[in-house]
């Protein structure tokens, strides 16, 4: 070992003892408020799953959290159970304070409510990414709009 790689070998574990670490990316972190909120979340939406009035019971935490954060909103105590009616309005679809979709999370799919993911730009068809806000292109260079149905078509069938 040459003089250079020992000296910044030792600086680095000198930087390493000195370095101020907090927790809250550690995976022995059990007191996490937000990791019980949604590990209660997931347990709750595993539990109604077969339910037959899943809808109406998820409707009525969505509307019990959307009160909650109005109260929160203005600076009053929430109530019990706000941050886990929120992952669960959140994991279940329902539009939540500061977790809506807005108009660029909206997929160009058909069956999103989008107008299709192959679109003409110029002189030729391009494939648009469903999984990246905006519309950017994920395949373009099509002559035709059935080549890129066709290889948007492979693309699926082979996920």
């Amino acid at each position: 070992m040459n003089w250079m790689s020992k000296h910044a070998t030792e600086h680095k574990k000198n930087l390493l003892n000195e370095m101020p670490i907090d927790n809250h990316g550690s995976v022995l972190n059990n007191n996490d408020p937000e990791k019980k909120a949604i590990k209660k979340a997931k347990k709750y939406l595993k539990s109604v799953e077969n339910d037959p009035r899943k809808k109406e019971k998820l409707d009525s935490i969505n509307k019990e959290y959307l009160n909650q954060f109005n109260k929160f909103d203005l600076g009053r105590d929430p109530g019990k159970n706000f941050d886990v009616n929120h992952y669960i309005s959140k994991m279940s679809g329902r539009d939540v304070p500061f977790g809506m979709k807005g108009p660029l999370d909206k997929g160009c799919a058909k069956s999103e409510g989008g107008p299709g993911c192959v679109q003409k730009r110029g002189d030729e068809y391009v494939i648009i990414n469903n999984k990246k806000p905006g519309s950017q292109v994920w395949r373009g260079g099509f002559a035709s709009k059935a080549e890129a149905n066709k290889v948007l078509s492979g693309y699926h069938a082979n996920k």
